[in-house]
């Protein structure tokens, strides 16, 4: 079928066929789900395990170790890392890309119902799977009381403390959420659960010769609903259960503990019982004021625009139905503040992508006016701008992909290089008519001449993709939304050059042909020129036709006599040589993806080990005392942003930043950690509110923080995307952390390296404890461990004694003194304990009581004790240039004097690892060191023999030049040496590092000059060509270090470097 004689006879079908792709193409845009980045399948899941009160050292005996023994035969299995903390164990399992998930969860579910036995009182492991790109949370919630509407409560809300609404919120709120279509989990923090607690009374105990243990065992043994089965009666079946549960408080007074003197002893006569909440873990604070954080989390894939709108839409309901249910005292005041809305940044950088959309569209549109001078021409070829990028939204939905910055970034790629073919098909129209064609004859004729030789250049732009595409892991992922849009566009722009531009051209013809109009001459001709009243451009048109002429004569005059075999060769090699040269000099260091500009600040507060809750708020006092002016200030009052101090620029220049006045500044901590967390009112500068939080949390004492504007790719934590993970790992937990510890302490002291944080936070820190160890005395008296167990913990934290159940919902039921938890260690050889024997003795008569330490926290990766020591390059320095001063400077000598050694393991983990990975798979895995095989030598011996078999084919052909006096000779003898010397230089580059032969670029550029020497029926043209790619690579390389320096006279805008994303416009510039 002749698709351009069909385009030409059915232009109304032409019609119809682009109506339909715009419409059905905005149609799909609107349904194409919209996300800041990508959807990267990272396949990731978490083992949570509870053992409330234990050690971290007693979490890994007893459940991380076993756990790992049997999660570490699961296939596909990338990583196996853990975290044992006080009371939790948490052991992360990543997959390779591509792995099955909800098979790997079935595996690993089944590994740990292997498990052989828990300890008592350890909760059931709570298995998740994420996927990594959807871990960030879209939203962040505040909830608080909103100080105007508290005046109207009759206390003013004085004595309220908002932590008490977790378990309300837990129960209705939460679920009600992630109900929305999209939303994957939402978390609640800073709340307090409710717990049962049961208050002995310890003379009530002595007196009746009873323990902790016993009443703990009996209500264990009363607390339970136990099923015995069915009975068969006649037509129906009867189900029988032993009913136990406890329903009321009541219920667990009534509990028969013993017999003493035959009469029984029930819980109410030696305590009582009370519903209340836990001891506070952890808090959020904002505005000054105590507060609830909500997150939420989204699924893979989903619209992050439409959940939001969803999103608000409930929390109005929350607010106006669900908190006055909840709290009627103070529901009413209550509110809920959006402190941080992905979403404003989708909007923002959708708009950005938008707005350069049309800029480039229409700057497109006014190149091709001057150039072709013809306002006709130029509506023509500007149809081919909207038809292609509406109809790559069709195919982005078919291809169920999301709608995000970066395949809207290919999209705007795309503007100016969809117009390349319909350019040469018009301009060929037009030639044929000027040369005198028949209009039609004109129209079919031109676009026939030229379709080949646009096919070959769609087809090579698009070529240059298919090896990208083989990339598997997250930069390749992200990679591929790009390459889609990009491919998708240019393959429509080559439909449309062949059907819509000779259609339109047609339809022009025959008004023409009707009308009598002759047929124009070439629009770079004389005549052509004054079609149009500015034809001449102002007298540009006629200076750059004269620079034309003149550069015309000047090859000329290189390619005649015998200026032809010297001058032009020595300008070909000149410039190659100058190009890979000047690429070698202007290449810099890689980084890894870009920061983007998101507005939001997140950092993290290191603390002193065993810092007590109260001490961390007091701390968070601080730092809102001293970012509280930078909160209250007001962006659009600027004499309130004049009176705040400067912020300092934390680099050489000793600068400091303008103030920038801060909004939604919130803190919180949990366990041993820190956050905080603010946005800047001024979207364009948040980098200085970085600053200003990592100076006021290191004004703490004894602490070290660091803030950072988060990257649009990254976890939202300190450091945003780019980081560095040195993973020190080896089977002795003391070695590791003394190597870790000298490396930290080198690497923080350089301060060339940026922030340097370590994890465990305070691995060199260890946390005080006190060890309670039985003594000869109790053991002689009859007393077991477990019996000094239970008694000291029905003192200290409380003994759990099971679930409770509390308004339709299970509660921990714990068994604690009447006077409240003990609070001075001094008083825990006061405890009294129950011997077998009936009498009671204080604790410290039977068990030695002793002060000790013991790590807070202990990370394992491959069941091997570690720490990882995170660092974040400064703002100025690319990833990898850090990379290679980390293993040059901290790993090589700490290797070769003996810190690190043998069985220990030292790798760089994080985005130094998938940074590695991505440029292995673009430009090759550097030389392995190994010993050369056979085969490599003998390759050397071929190349050598191919160089050596060109120099002697060159000196045959300039004796032959010499004898017959024709300078075709000189030309095939330097052709001969510069082909041998590429073959031959090629093939030894593969004998001396073959691993570069796997290098996606070089794929690259070996598929581009395939396919040019299929559709050019020649294995030299394509080689001449492939020559202009070195120059533009320059040219690349240039442009680039122009914008770094100057974003880095800018400290507010983040670094323009050589990331992954910059790699595929050289890519692009391939094809």
């Amino acid at each position: 079928m002749d698709i351009i004689r069909w385009a030409i006879n059915k232009p109304v079908s032409v019609t119809v066929a682009v109506i339909l792709v715009v419409m059905f193409g905005l149609i799909g845009l609107g349904s194409i789900p919209i996300q800041l980045t990508p959807t990267v399948d990272r396949p990731i899941i978490t083992v949570t395990t509870n053992w409330p009160g234990r050690s971290p050292q007693e979490i890994v005996d007893e459940i991380t170790r076993e756990q790992e023994k049997l999660l570490k035969n699961v296939t596909n299995i990338k990583s196996l890392k853990s975290t044992s903390a006080e009371g939790t164990s948490t052991v992360t399992i990543e997959f390779y890309v591509g792995a099955n998930i909800n098979r790997a969860l079935q595996e690993v579910s089944d590994k740990l119902r292997q498990v052989p036995a828990y300890p008592d009182e350890v909760d059931e492991p709570v298995i998740k799977a994420a996927e990594g790109s959807a871990q960030n949370a879209i939203a962040w919630i505040i909830v608080d009381l909103d100080p105007e509407l508290a005046k109207n409560l009759p206390n003013k809300g004085e004595g309220f403390d908002i932590a008490t609404l977790f378990d309300p919120m837990d129960r209705e709120v939460k679920p009600y959420l992630e109900r929305i279509d999209g939303v994957a989990e939402v978390n609640i923090y800073g709340g307090r659960e409710r717990e049962a607690r049961v208050m002995l009374d310890a003379r009530a105990l002595a007196a009746r010769t009873l323990s902790h243990q016993d009443i703990i065992t009996a209500l264990r043994g009363e607390n339970r609903n136990i099923s015995a089965g069915s009975i068969a009666e006649g037509k129906r079946n009867y189900i029988v259960r032993v009913v136990g549960q406890y329903a009321t408080a009541q219920d667990v007074l009534d509990t028969i503990v013993a017999y003493r003197d035959g009469k029984p002893v029930y819980v109410r006569d030696v305590g009582d019982v009370e519903i209340g909440y836990e001891r506070k873990r952890g808090f959020v604070r904002s505005l000054g004021n105590s507060c609830l954080a909500m997150n939420i989390i989204r699924q893979g894939g989903s619209n992050v625009v439409q959940i939001m709108a969803d999103v608000r839409d409930r929390l109005e309901v929350v607010k106006k139905e669900m908190f006055p249910r909840m709290d009627p005292d103070v529901g009413s005041a209550l509110r809920l503040r959006q402190v941080y809305d992905e979403t404003t940044y989708i909007s923002s950088s959708i708009d950005l992508v938008v707005e350069n959309l049309w800029v480039g569209g229409l700057l497109s549109v006014f190149v091709l006016m001057v150039f072709l001078r013809s306002v006709k021409a130029t509506l023509v070829i500007s149809l081919a701008i909207p038809i292609c990028i509406i109809g790559t939204f069709l195919v982005m939905l078919a291809a169920g992909r999301t709608l995000n910055v970066i395949s809207l970034a290919g999209l705007a790629f795309s503007t100016g290089v969809v117009v390349d073919n319909a350019i040469v098909v018009l301009e060929n129209i037009e030639r044929r008519r000027a040369l005198g064609d028949p209009p039609l004859g004109a129209v079919y004729r031109g676009a026939k001449e030229v379709w080949g030789a646009i096919t070959a250049g769609t087809f090579c732009h698009v070529a240059v993709f298919l090896p990208i595409l083989t990339i598997q892991d997250e930069a390749g992922q992200i990679f591929f939304d790009l390459t889609l849009a990009l491919s998708v566009s240019i393959i429509l722009s080559l439909i449309v050059a062949i059907t819509v531009i000779p259609a339109a051209q047609g339809v022009l013809a025959r008004f023409e042909m009707l009308r009598g109009v002759k047929p124009p001459t070439p629009v770079n001709s004389a005549t052509g020129k004054q079609r149009l009243r500015f034809s001449n451009l102002f007298g540009l048109a006629i200076l750059f036709s004269g620079l034309t002429r003149q550069f015309s004569h000047l090859i000329y005059w290189c390619m005649t006599d015998w200026r032809g075999w010297t001058i032009r060769p020595a300008i070909v090699i000149l410039m190659l040589a100058g190009s890979v040269l000047l690429s070698m000099k202007l290449v810099p260091p890689m980084d890894y993806l870009p920061a983007g500009n998101q507005n939001l600040v997140f950092g993290g507060l290191l603390v002193p080990p065993g810092l007590s809750v109260e001490e961390q708020l007091s701390y968070a006092n601080r730092i809102e005392e001293r970012v509280g002016p930078y909160s209250l200030a007001d962006i659009n009052k600027p004499e309130t942003v004049a009176a705040l101090p400067p912020i300092p620029r934390f680099d050489s220049s000793g600068k400091m930043f303008d103030p920038v006045p801060v909004e939604n500044f919130f803190i919180g901590g949990f366990g041993g950690n820190m956050f905080v967390g603010a946005i800047s009112q001024d979207p364009q500068r948040v980098i200085p509110v970085g600053n200003l939080l990592t100076m006021n949390m290191n004004g703490m004492p004894d602490a070290m923080g660091f803030a950072a504007q988060s990257s649009i790719f990254g976890s939202q934590g300190a450091g945003g995307g780019n980081s560095i993970d040195l993973e020190i790992s080896g089977p002795s937990l003391l070695r590791v952390v003394d190597a870790a510890k000298a490396i930290f302490g080198q690497m923080a002291m350089a301060g060339t390296f940026g922030n340097v944080q370590p994890n465990p936070a305070n691995f060199n820190l260890t946390l005080p404890e006190t060890r309670i160890r039985l003594n000869r005395s109790g053991r002689q008296l009859g007393l077991r461990t477990e019996d000094l167990g239970v008694a000291a913990r029905g003192l200290v934290d409380g003994a759990f004694a099971g679930d409770f159940n509390y308004e339709s919902r299970n509660i921990d039921m714990l068994v604690l003194p009447s006077g409240g938890k003990m609070e001075f260690k001094e008083s825990l050889g006061d405890i009294p304990v129950l011997t077998p024997g009936g009498r009671i003795v204080p604790l410290g008569s039977v068990a030695d009581i002793t002060s000790a330490t013991a790590p807070q926290e202990i990370q394992r990766i491959e069941e091997l004790p570690s720490v990882t020591i995170q660092v974040t390059p400064p703002k100025d320095r690319p990833l990898e240039s850090v990379m290679d001063d980390i293993r040059n400077q901290v790993i090589a000598p700490a290797t070769a004097s003996g810190l690190i050694d043998s069985s220990m393991r030292v790798r760089l983990e994080g985005t130094a690892a998938k940074l590695s990975d991505v440029k292995e798979s673009l430009l090759g895995k550097p030389p392995s060191g190994a010993p050369k095989s056979t085969w490599q030598t003998w390759l050397q011996y071929f190349s050598v023999g191919i160089a050596a078999m060109g120099c002697v084919v060159a000196a045959f052909a300039i004796l032959r030049a010499i004898t017959s006096r024709r300078g075709t000779f000189v030309y095939a003898a330097l052709g001969s040496l510069l082909l041998a010397s590429i073959i031959g230089g090629m093939f030894f580059q593969v004998a001396q590092q073959p691993e570069y032969v796997m290098a996606r670029m070089v794929w690259t550029l070996v598929v581009t000059y395939l396919l040019m020497c299929a559709l050019f029926e020649s294995f030299l043209y394509p080689f001449v060509i492939m020559f202009s790619v070195p120059p533009g690579i320059v040219g690349g390389f240039a442009a680039l270090r122009l914008v770094n320096e100057w974003t880095l006279r800018h400290p507010t805008i983040n670094p323009q470097q050589l990331d992954v994303l910059t790699m595929i416009g050289f890519v692009i510039l391939i094809g």
